[in-house]
């Protein structure tokens, strides 16, 4: 449960205009006395457990403690505190985010120090991997607020756990980072020059680039940054940025501004899937009313930056035809043998561990049966569909499991037969990719993929390459 509690708790901006004072030592302590004494039997069980329990009570007590700033204080403390002690990190960044919204305090300092307490409990494997990757995690938050020092200290502490951890993906995505850290590191050293520039000259070109490509092509912070390349030296990124500053809504105006960072895309290498990403933007807000050449062209960019990027994180090969009772080795498709008129379930016998939050599957099925295929998604209650028999493709629903799936605004598919879905839970939603195509969005009350169960209708199927990947 650490990192998907860690996807909210990070990334907590301290928004409030006006942060209170600490309260005194003295005040401090009277707070204290109270707080000790209110729970003074929980505070005498020293089992992690129980420290568990009770840094939980003290950070909600904290948040209904809202007209006495120094035990509202105390109680912030005593949670971080008390979840430290335990090795309980979420609550203790949770805690921590809390007190930097209402408090000045040094929040990346309390950060680290809390991944370092987690640390020294950390035995397992899967603990250190779980601390690794929250290393990594605040580092990122770290160095969003180019704050570099404590960015370091943080993978300094991850690093060992992910060796620790023998997980050498993971090792190497703390390497990564610390290397990124650097190099943003050096950059900001000229960026910082660069803007004492635009303090006496504000329309410096030179100094201008230098702020925005720093602002959008490594920070991605892209309403900061466009104003800076709007001014700047280079006159591609000027035009380019001058033009999505206009916010064109013309659909060949916005195909144009996808072309434009696609274009610099090719040029800056190290900022390619960035600035992809950006084309993928204005290409996706231009597509619905696109036709013939340029419709095509931008589909297969789509589907090319699409591809690229659901193909990062930690994938999990799960097409093992023996963990769904048929024959075959690790990595052979899984063979479905369904009559027509009837149906039948692949259903894998053990469920890896760990929270997923996407997946992957190419489907090949038979045509001439007429055959469906649904993969169970939020348990026997959202799935996507593919129908040979009426063409068709997207998500599908039902009440319960003694019910028929009820499609949802389905598709038409080019190739129902041969295909290959993608589907990513993000934000409340699953979103459909058709391949690498982003084509339909459904809200869920899912917080992971928990199932990998397929039904099949009518006819034979092969399930293809199926994967998870593990929830960051």
């Amino acid at each position: 449960m650490m990192e998907g509690s860690l996807l909210f708790l990070l990334f907590l901006a301290a928004q409030d205009p006006g942060k209170a004072a600490l309260p005194s030592e003295a005040d401090q302590a009277q707070a204290l006395k109270l707080v000790k004494d209110v729970f003074k039997a929980e505070f005498a069980k020293t089992a992690p457990a129980d420290k568990k329990a009770l840094a939980r009570k003290m950070l909600d007590q904290g948040r209904e403690t809202k007209d006495d700033p120094p035990t509202q204080y105390v109680l912030f403390r005593e949670a971080r505190e008390l979840a430290n002690q335990a090795g309980e990190l979420p609550t203790a960044l949770e805690a921590i985010e809390e007190t930097a919204r209402r408090f000045g305090v040094d929040a990346g300092a309390l950060r680290t120090a809390a991944l370092a307490a987690t640390a020294k409990t950390a035995k397992t494997p899967e603990e250190c991997a779980a601390v690794a990757t929250a290393a990594i995690k605040i580092a990122d938050g770290a160095l969003a607020r180019d704050d570099f020092d404590a960015a370091d200290k943080t993978l300094v502490i991850g690093l060992p756990l992910a060796k620790k951890a023998q997980d050498a993906p993971l090792t190497a995505r703390v390497t990564s980072k610390s290397k990124e850290a650097l190099d943003l590191r050096a950059k900001f050293s000229a960026v910082k020059k660069a803007r004492e520039t635009l303090a006496t000259a504000p329309e410096d070109p030179a100094a201008n680039f230098l702020v925005g490509h720093y602002l959008c092509l490594l920070k991605g912070r892209w309403d900061e940054g466009l104003p800076y390349l709007a001014r700047g030296s280079d006159e591609t990124f000027r035009t380019v940025a001058s033009a999505e500053l206009g916010n064109p809504a013309d659909p060949p105006a916005q195909n144009t501004l996808g072309d434009g960072w696609w274009d610099l895309g090719e040029k800056e290498i190290a900022a390619k899937d960035l600035l992809r990403e950006r084309a993928a933007l204005w290409y996706a807000r231009a597509l619905p009313k696109l036709g013939g050449l340029n419709k095509t062209k931008v589909e297969k960019r789509l589907a090319e930056i699409n591809g690229a990027r659901l193909a990062k994180g930690d994938w999990l090969n799960c097409s093992d035809p023996k963990n769904f009772n048929k024959l075959g080795k690790p990595g052979d498709p899984i063979e479905i043998s369904c009559r027509p008129g009837y149906q039948t379930f692949a259903t894998a016998r053990q469920f890896p561990k760990g929270q997923f939050d996407a997946i992957s599957v190419h489907l090949t099925l038979d045509l001439s049966a007429m055959t469906r295929a649904c993969v169970y998604l939020d348990g026997d209650r959202i799935g996507a569909m593919v129908d040979c028999g009426t063409g068709t493709f997207g998500f599908a629903k039902r009440e319960n499991p003694t019910l028929p799936w009820t499609p949802v605004a389905p598709e038409k598919c080019l190739h129902p037969e041969d295909c290959s879905l993608t589907v990513v839970l993000k934000d409340g939603e699953f979103i459909l990719y058709l391949e690498n195509l982003e084509k339909a969005r459904i809200k869920t009350s899912a917080t992971s993929i928990s199932v990998l169960n397929i039904n099949i209708h009518f006819g034979n199927a092969t399930l293809g390459n199926l994967k998870l990947r593990r929830a960051d």
